[in-house]
């Protein structure tokens, strides 16, 4: 469960592929050398002077392409992981706890997504920049400012958010303790998102994503397992938020150091100049309102029901939420695969070739998609079951989400596109507007028809952020071929 909520939006990888494609097309991938004649290292196209592919950028796409299908390859682990701690908590605590668990963890979730400020989805343009232009004074003025902000903003969030949470909620003692205990982990939380980027922006994607993926959620299963086996109390939900909680500080440990080793030397020992942090903080803004976008369909309707129907139901739908999730994770590494392909064919301007990538993608999804709801409609009771006999009965709000999985699937490289072709405004307004609207819709769906209303609030939620950007995005394609048809 609390794996969606930190994996639904694909910025992480997607952005770090696209980003680091782009440079190597523009001959600033480390470790090259420049050819002359070619502004930058080679001629614009990616081609050499013989109209043959450059063999570095060869080696460069086989190295992004592996390392794309081992980060996918470690979600899946990652999924099994937080599945197992998923089920683990589900025996161990009862239907009401175990609701109000997720609730909190939901919260924190969005409450970390917004406290770095979006500076960690910059740093993918920012330190690129840096590297490019020798600025190393404001390289570790960047990563000093976004440090800082990631602590002291994941505090003041983190307070804001509890007090919130007790004033909408009305939490029991036990869940207003685990959330207060939540709090003092997020700054550690936030420092863990902003580091990752950071690494990612170094180029060191598969390292980082087995921290993220597996020792994170290795550490809290394990620290759980020790609490049963080990404890000499009744295991509570405030001993499974400090396991949750501790691992993210591990996590950011590790990431720290990771970080430390890919910087350049001569950046961790420059004089750091903090130039123009307001301009960093508002490149950061357009991201950060995207990510809160996509956090939302898996976090809101977990505390929508806590809030308005009940914290039992709360339980079922983070059950529902971490099962339907491994779809969101395969999602994300096939466009982790897909969007550095589409970033480089509209630089190209072959929107003949962007069109056939779509198209490749969605029918590389498909058999995929028809077995996951196959089995949410033939077994159904037997996977509810395997988290315990509370939520076996869950079978038409599994199916729901399950359904709302296939549009967002066929929808998911629309952002992207869009986010390539300068589109970012409207990226935003629609992820925005669709969040805001279906927010109500599920609010109002959950208070009359609980469970049930609150999954289908989450396919409008869907169809409202992403139908926008498909119909905009198509527009879009179709006016570029057209132009080009011309003669």
């Amino acid at each position: 469960m609390p794996h969606l909520f930190h994996d639904l939006h694909p910025t992480r990888s997607v952005h770090a592929s696209a980003a680091w494609m782009r440079r190597a097309l523009d001959g600033e991938a480390r470790g090259g050398t420049r050819d002359e004649g070619a502004p930058n290292g080679h001629p614009p196209d990616g081609h050499t002077p013989h109209g043959h592919i450059h063999p570095r950028l060869n080696e460069v796409a086989n190295r992004r392409m592996r390392s794309a299908w081992a980060v996918t390859a470690l979600g899946i682990v990652s999924w099994g992981l937080f599945t197992a701690i998923t089920a683990t908590l589900t025996h161990h605590l009862s239907h009401a706890a175990f609701g109000w668990y997720g609730s909190a963890i939901a919260a924190c979730s969005l409450t970390v997504t917004g406290a770095t400020l979006g500076l960690e989805k910059f740093a993918i343009k920012a330190i690129p920049h840096f590297r490019h232009h020798h600025r190393l004074d404001r390289w570790k003025g960047f990563l000093l400012f976004g440090c800082g902000v990631a602590l002291i903003v994941g505090l003041l969030l983190g307070g804001i958010s509890y007090g919130l949470w007790l004033l909408l909620d009305h939490p029991t003692t036990d869940a207003a303790t685990l959330f207060r205990r939540l709090m003092y982990f997020m700054p550690a939380m936030a420092l863990f998102m902003f580091l990752y980027e950071i690494c990612s922006a170094n180029d060191i994607n598969v390292r980082t994503a087995v921290v993220y993926r597996v020792v994170v959620p290795a550490c809290i299963l394990g620290t759980i397992w020790l609490m049963l086996r080990h404890g000499t109390a009744r295991f509570t939900m405030i001993d499974a938020g400090l396991a949750y909680g501790l691992a993210w500080v591990v996590g950011a440990a590790a990431l720290l150091v990771w970080a430390a080793r890919s910087t350049p030397p001569a950046v961790l020992h420059a004089s750091p100049m903090h130039m123009r942090p307001i301009h960093w903080m508002l490149g950061g803004f357009g991201f950060v309102g995207f990510s809160l976008s996509m956090m939302m369909i898996g976090a809101a309707p977990v505390l929508v029901l806590n809030m308005v129907a009940s914290d039992k139901d709360a339980g079922t739908m983070a059950v529902i939420t971490q099962i339907t999730s491994l779809m969101i994770v395969s999602l994300t590494g096939v466009t982790r695969i897909y969007a550095p392909r589409l970033a480089d064919a509209l630089a190209s301007d072959d929107h003949a070739r962007a069109g056939r990538i779509r198209a490749h993608m969605a029918l590389s999804l498909t058999p995929v998609l028809a077995v996951f709801l196959l089995a949410c409609v033939v077994i159904p009771g037997t996977i509810l079951g395997a988290f315990g006999p509370h939520y076996a009965n869950a079978s038409a709000p599994l199916l729901i989400t399950a359904v709302a999985v296939v549009p967002q699937a066929y929808s998911y490289l629309a952002p992207w596109e869009l986010q390539f072709r300068n589109q970012q405004r409207f990226v935003l307004l629609s992820a925005a507007g669709g969040s805001v609207a279906g927010l109500a819709a599920m609010t109002l769906l959950a208070w009359r028809y609980g469970l049930l209303g609150a999954t289908i609030g989450q396919c409008i939620m869907v169809v409202l952020i992403f139908g926008p950007m498909v119909l905009r995005a198509r527009h879009l394609h179709h006016r570029d071929l057209d132009a080009t048809a011309r003669p």
